[in-house]
């Protein structure tokens, strides 16, 4: 029983003397390379999530200007009145500050969102102010008077708003890729 133990001891210590530290230098820096793509992976997934959540952003907008923006101007009487959900602008913000904290870069993605992100933050309180006066039907009363008021506010900050068409067209071509 001796013998087998010790010829057991033996064998671990020749399989362990032919290791070398090379194959462990050379394994972290694979997984810092991994590291490193995973980051970028997890920073690109979450500019999809906002691309994705954002969807109908532009195409509000571009409603708002179409019909709202020509009735108010030419002083007709609303019949209706909305802005976009002040909850989906709040959430396409947070989201790309999510994705601007990550550490990976995404240089042209990165730039657009910086924009976008900021526009935002200056069309945020606005809409919902806005948002507040349609839902309680305060066009009712001054027949549209507050939004045109806003509006020479409103409008500038929502056009620089735009850089998202940058940020799916950014992604879409990297999906290509």
């Amino acid at each position: 029983m001796k013998s087998l133990l010790t010829a057991l001891f033996l064998s671990a210590g020749v399989c362990l003397a032919g290791c070398n530290d090379q194959k462990d230098e050379q394994s972290t820096a694979e997984v810092e390379q991994s590291s490193a793509q995973q980051q970028e992976i997890a920073k690109y997934n979450t500019y999809i999530d906002a691309a994705n959540g954002s969807a109908s952003f532009a195409a509000n907008l571009a409603d708002h200007l179409k019909y709202y923006q020509e009735t108010l101007e030419k002083g007709r009487e609303l019949k209706n009145y909305s802005v976009e959900s002040p909850y989906n602008i709040k959430r396409m913000r947070e989201t790309l500050d999510k994705a601007l904290a990550l550490p990976a870069e995404l240089p042209e993605i990165d730039e657009a969102a910086k924009a976008l992100t900021a526009a935002l933050k200056e069309v945020e309180p606005l809409n919902t102010e806005l948002d507040s006066y349609a839902q309680a039907n305060g066009y009712l009363a001054d027949k549209g008077k507050r939004p045109v008021k806003r509006m020479a506010i409103t409008l500038p900050q929502w056009r620089k708003s735009q850089p998202q068409k940058k940020i799916s067209i950014t992604v879409s071509a990297s999906e290509m890729r």
